[in-house]
């Protein structure tokens, strides 16, 4: 076996490892693109923690999200849905704010659009 040829494994583990990390960052960032839609451009929105998150085999993912923004606190579902599984949505990406956190009357304000985000 060459030495070149020694190395194709590791080269292709590793760049398996920096797509998939690519990828994750691309879904984090479009779902913090169309959480962000919902507030003014100078409003800072920034992700203070990720609660409960739940995983497919078919690549489906939610994500609990707790976000702190010029407006206060709130609290999202994001979810990914890849078009593999799901051919038939508009977009992999939805984007559901359940709740403001701390002010609010204590029901849920639960609003979502399947193919982006729909304010309350």
């Amino acid at each position: 076996m060459s030495a070149s040829a020694k190395y194709i494994p590791v080269i292709a583990v590793l760049l398996l490892f920096a797509w998939s990390a690519a990828s994750a960052n691309s879904v984090e960032s479009s779902w913090l693109d169309l959480i962000k839609e919902n507030f003014a451009p100078s409003c800072a929105v920034t992700l203070t923690k990720i609660g409960k998150t739940v995983s497919g085999n078919n690549g489906l993912r939610s994500e609990q999200w707790f976000l702190q923004t010029c407006q206060g606190k709130f609290e999202y579902w994001v979810s990914y849905y890849p078009t593999a599984a799901f051919p038939n949505r508009t977009s992999p990406y939805e984007v559901k704010q359940v709740s403001k956190l701390g002010g609010s009357a204590g029901r849920p304000n639960i609003s979502f659009k399947a193919d982006g985000f729909a304010a309350a």
